[in-house]
């Protein structure tokens, strides 16, 4: 068996995850949870009520002190909430004093929207058409930070490949850590550049139009993207969303159309005629309890918003002359602790035309951790 754990995401996940457990070691850390925003996604201790007690004699008020203890004494995922719940107080106050660097001189500051923090360690194991196994444990993260003073900067580091779509299979996925900004230039238009986390590191850009529309009780996401980097050049993706949702039922058509130079290239020494374009479309059926504010593209359109329920979805892809792959995907969400810590477990199965429609599948299961909440639909 062949594994190929990534220990370069790995490390760099870590990283910016201790740098945001780092300042629980400051005695602050417990202020910035008293005093946490009521909008903040942070689970408030209970106070214990306080109640008179007459006087006992002193070995007797031992006792006592230690049944206390022992009956108040937290339990191991009474430890992890309160852990959770440090983490995102104290990472959050740190963004509140960056966005305070950049507040004019005798103005208020403008409130911070809560910070975005995911951290997900899947499994996967995938059974190739030659019953070959191989295995990878890759470390998936999201960091949104946003600074309102900064002309409402964001700050984000992520492993989600903005330029991929969402039918690529999981073995073909670039999981590269990257570190980047981005900023709303108009209502509907973004921009960002970063580098990937690589040696040398790899520079990127993209820019981005999309906007919402509802038609009765359809939602509509229409969305446009110019995309570079130094290493594959530049491309495109235009994509498609239609969302219906009937409570507790979804159903959601989504279909991309990319272009990409590397691609192109690819092509023309191949000679097959697609000159660097693809395609790929969906069909997603979903029964979901809840829903996360998922912001990302790519994200939204495979299903990833999904926090607690089940999903199928069917999907499609190929060139423009061809049908390449089919593949059909299940997933199943459910929560582990207090709307922040969730299980998945993600069957899936590809046909593709290269191998002859032989069949692969794959199996990703782990465990996510998110620091905004969620949202119930």
């Amino acid at each position: 068996m062949r594994w190929a754990p990534g220990w370069k995401p790995f490390v760099m996940s870590m990283v910016v995850l201790g740098m945001s457990i780092f300042p629980l070691f400051d005695s602050r850390a417990h202020d910035a949870v008293e005093h946490a925003d009521e909008e903040t996604p942070v689970i408030q201790a209970r106070p214990e009520d306080a109640t008179d007690s007459p006087e006992v004699p002193a070995g007797d008020a031992q006792k006592g002190d230690s049944m206390e203890e022992e009956t108040h004494a937290e339990s191991f995922w009474q430890r992890v909430d309160r852990w959770h719940d440090e983490t995102y107080a104290a990472s959050h106050q740190q963004v509140v004093r960056m966005n305070g660097w950049f507040v004019p001189r005798g103005e208020a500051a403008e409130e911070v929207p809560p910070t975005r923090l995911r951290i997900s360690l899947p499994c996967e194991l995938i059974l190739e058409p030659d019953d070959s196994l191989t295995g990878k444990f890759p470390v998936e993260a999201d960091v949104e930070i946003t600074i309102p003073d900064a002309e409402r900067l964001k700050v984000f580091i992520t492993t989600t490949d903005p330029n991929e779509t969402a039918g690529t299979p999981m073995a073909e996925r670039d999981t590269s850590l990257r570190i980047g900004v981005a900023r709303e230039w108009l209502e509907y238009i973004t921009a960002s550049a970063g580098v990937k986390a690589r040696v040398p590191p790899v520079v990127y850009a993209w820019v981005a139009a999309g906007t919402v529309w509802q038609r009765g009780a359809w939602k509509y996401f229409p969305n446009q993207k110019f995309f570079w980097d130094i290493e594959d050049g530049d491309g495109e993706i235009t994509s498609f969303v239609a969302d219906r949702w009937s409570n507790p039922w979804d159903v959601r058509l989504v279909s991309s159309l990319k272009w990409s130079r590397d691609k192109m290239d690819s092509d023309d020494r191949a000679g097959n005629g697609e000159h660097g374009w693809q395609w790929d479309c969906g069909l997603i059926f979903g029964y979901a309890r809840e829903l996360l504010r998922e912001p990302e593209v790519v994200r939204f359109m495979g299903g990833k918003d999904l926090a607690r329920g089940v999903a199928l979805r069917l999907g499609l892809s190929g060139g423009p002359w061809s049908r390449d792959t089919v593949s059909a995907l299940l997933l199943h969400k459910g929560q582990l602790r207090a709307r922040w810590l969730y299980y998945f477990i993600e069957p899936e199965v590809q046909w593709a035309c290269d191998d002859d429609w032989a069949r692969t599948i794959t199996l990703t299961c782990g465990i996510e951790a998110i620091f905004w909440g969620g949202q119930d639909r």
